[in-house]
């Protein structure tokens, strides 16, 4: 047990009777850690780890606990997940959103994380999560969990539904994957994607936000940020046949620029407000549903549209332009698909070639040649249909 040698700066408490049990009478056992490995109970546990040597993987079991893991500050480190992974354990960048960013095996709790790597699991309950510091990796588990990582500079957050997230000024390299969880950034760059109805937050910093779910808000806040209301998951499989299908999410979701020149990748049904800055709009749109921008300004934003690929002997491609009200509605064979609010002289520029390693030709909507570049809107044909 040399490793628990190194623990004596490490403040553990575990209060019994500050959650209610069935039975106050009798005490929970004190927690110690065990060499790399710390293992609470099925109740509710309150556990305290401040050491900037500690790395080890704490596993949170049942009950509504509360830890706090304190490691750390280097702000240069970065986690890897290691070519070879220790036997029952090791960390992983998911291929999907909702996967676990770690397996491991309880049938081998000797299998040792990473000497540099510190996982908190918080198991079943609505557990209160707060860490700091660096190469952390937390996994939510069940239950509406609160996650702190106000403090963490380099890691990673697997959330749950129903879990809170709160991201601060030091973070540095952190991702931030789950499933129906709510996401608040500080002024550092936050990198999250989710899946189902998750509510993002950026904050401050150049953010990324994606989401494949239905009904998810994406909000950049300040700075220059990108977000992915389109994310499907198809893309991440290696022997997938990419289609137009994968440029699509799976349902409407609300994205909001903020202040800044963002990135906004949207599809159909999705409604998109861009806010104060120079913002980029990638819509991946077909017949059927409307997607709307709320706030484009054609002297400043730009607009470009992907359509399933279409026959080329159309004029403009079937593109056509409606006033409704005050809006202009952009329909494709008569079926509208973009919506642009309160929004006048728009110079549109289609292209009418589907190949793209051959020229590109670009007309307006009388079939004239226009260049792209004095255009507001721009269309495109992607060349695998549905």
């Amino acid at each position: 047990m040399e490793y628990l040698l190194l623990l004596a700066p490490v403040l553990v408490a575990f209060a019994a009777g500050a959650f209610d049990n069935d039975d106050p009478a009798e005490p929970e056992p004190e927690l110690e850690p065990a060499g790399d490995v710390t293992t609470l109970t099925e109740g509710n546990d309150d556990l305290t780890i401040s050491d900037p040597d500690f790395h080890g993987l704490i596993l949170g079991l049942g009950g509504d606990d509360r830890i706090s893991v304190a490691t750390d500050d280097h702000p240069d480190h970065r986690v890897f997940p290691p070519s070879e992974p220790d036997e029952g354990f090791h960390v992983s960048i998911p291929e999907a959103p909702d996967d676990p960013v770690y397996r491991y095996d309880p049938d081998r709790p000797e299998a040792p994380p990473s000497d540099r790597l510190t996982i908190v699991d918080g198991g079943a309950g609505d557990d209160h999560i707060t860490v700091s510091g660096t190469d952390i990796w937390v996994e939510g588990g069940e239950g509406r969990d609160h996650i702190d990582a106000s403090g963490l500079i380099s890691g990673g957050i697997h959330a749950g539904a129903g879990d809170t997230v709160i991201l601060g000024d030091a973070a540095r390299n952190v991702e931030v994957y789950g499933r129906d969880f709510t996401l608040h950034g500080g002024a550092a760059d936050v990198s999250a994607t989710g899946l189902g109805a998750v509510s993002f937050f950026g904050g401050e910093g150049d953010d990324y936000l994606a989401t494949t779910g239905d009904g998810a808000l994406l909000d950049g806040g300040a700075g220059h940020d990108t977000l992915d209301g389109a994310y499907n998951t198809n893309r991440l499989l290696p022997t997938h046949v990419f289609g137009f299908g994968d440029m699509i999410g799976a349902g409407s979701d609300r994205l909001i620029g903020g202040d800044g020149n963002d990135v906004i990748r949207f599809d159909h049904a999705d409604t998109v407000t861009g806010g104060e800055g120079a913002d980029l709009l990638r819509g991946f749109l077909q017949p059927g549903e409307t997607a709307l921008v709320t706030d484009f300004d054609p002297a400043e934003d730009r607009a470009e549209i992907q359509v399933q690929a279409l026959s080329p002997d159309r004029t403009a491609g079937g593109i056509t332009l409606e006033r409704d009200g005050a809006d202009s509605l952009l329909l494709l064979d008569g079926s509208p698909i973009l919506r642009l609010a309160d929004t006048a002289g728009l110079q549109i520029a289609v292209n009418l070639r589907a190949d793209p390693f051959e020229g590109n030709s670009f007309v307006d909507l009388n079939g004239d040649p226009v260049d792209p570049a004095t255009a507001s809107v721009v269309i495109g044909q992607h060349v695998v249909a549905l």
